[in-house]
């Protein structure tokens, strides 16, 4: 996981708290279907498949398609979450950000999560993810379909804070207002986006 799906990595290593990650398990992050849950963000940005299973047999979800509310989820009455099926994407960028009131042990105020390929300087095969953005976890497909195929240079930064805006949709809650949330989600995706650019000047 550490060297394959590192935004998943570094997202578990800042969820909850040491005593809560030896019990937690990724199945109960998920089924639920908290709109801050730390662990859905990458998985989403991953393409994961969530697993289900009832008497009359199994079926797989795109994870972004498991959540229908806070606190509510797809799952039928006799259906049990029994897995997660995440691709393999080591040689792609990925970046996980969670922004809270302290390092750990905190519910976020947002998090995000983005993955690409680059195939000859461009973007290929982008997805993103925000918590705490939406009345779900939200995949954001706006902003993947704007980034696609762009080459990943200091203009592209720059721009992608109008179409995040015009993507999430959060509110006014405890943790922050609507206003405070979208300026952190913009700073996450800016912050990914120079990462991947620093990175891809350092490549070459």
């Amino acid at each position: 996981v550490k060297s394959e799906l590192s935004c998943l990595a570094r997202a578990a290593r800042e969820f909850a708290s040491p005593q809560i990650r030896n019990r937690a398990t990724v199945g109960g992050n998920l089924a639920n279907a908290s709109p801050a849950a730390d662990l859905v963000p990458p998985l989403i940005a991953l393409g994961a498949q969530a697993l289900l299973a009832s008497k009359a047999g199994e079926r797989s979800l795109p994870l972004e398609e498991l959540f229908t509310g806070p606190g509510r989820t797809r799952l039928g009455e006799d259906e049990l979450l029994v897995g997660v099926r995440v691709p393999r994407r080591k040689s792609a960028f990925q970046a996980f950000a969670k922004f809270g009131s302290r390092g750990a042990n905190v519910i976020a105020v947002i998090n995000m999560a983005l993955c690409f390929d680059l195939k000859g300087g461009a973007i290929s095969g982008a997805r993103v993810a925000y918590g705490c953005c939406a009345p779900t976890p939200l995949r954001a497909r706006s902003v993947e379909a704007w980034l696609e195929g762009k080459p990943l240079l200091p203009s592209l930064v720059a721009g992608v804070g109008e179409v995040v805006r015009g993507e999430i949709r959060p509110i006014d809650d405890v943790r922050g207002s609507a206003r405070y949330k979208a300026a952190l989600a913009v700073n996450a995706t800016e912050d990914a986006l120079e990462e991947a650019l620093a990175r891809a000047r350092a490549a070459a």
